[in-house]
């Protein structure tokens, strides 16, 4: 089977708009606000820069790839009010983004065994 090629830019329109993105500019924008307010969360990101949230996602993914970025251990509200990872500048300490999904210890540190997140076994008592 073959792939599809790639349809060049035959546009002038896409033409102009590749060349006029310069992802180090977006990179160097965000770098900068990160390191005036000594760390920052995507939605202080989207708000502040005025980003799409996929373009400063992407672009904070793309900076901690590339060791410019780390995840603190802090997190602030979102305006969903979910707790949004806080990002500084530097390599910093390896801090997981994230629960592993197979980390049970990990898992049960975060999210704690309760009446809301657990099957009732047979002599357990929760008072409620």
């Amino acid at each position: 089977m073959r792939r599809p090629q790639r349809r060049p830019l035959t546009h002038a329109t896409s033409r102009e708009a590749l060349r006029a993105f310069d992802p180090a500019t977006v990179d160097g924008r965000i770098l900068a606000y990160v390191e005036r307010q000594g760390g920052a969360t995507v939605t202080d990101l989207e708000d502040a820069l005025g980003l799409p949230h996929q373009t400063a996602s992407a672009q904070v993914s793309h900076l901690a790839t590339a060791g410019d970025l780390h995840a603190t251990e802090d997190r602030r509200p979102s305006h969903s009010g979910r707790a949004c990872i806080v990002w500084a500048i530097g390599a910093g300490p390896r801090v997981p983004a994230f629960v592993p999904p197979n980390d049970p210890e990990e898992q049960l540190r975060m999210f704690p065994v309760g009446p809301a997140s657990a099957k009732k076994q047979s002599g357990d008592v929760w008072d409620l």
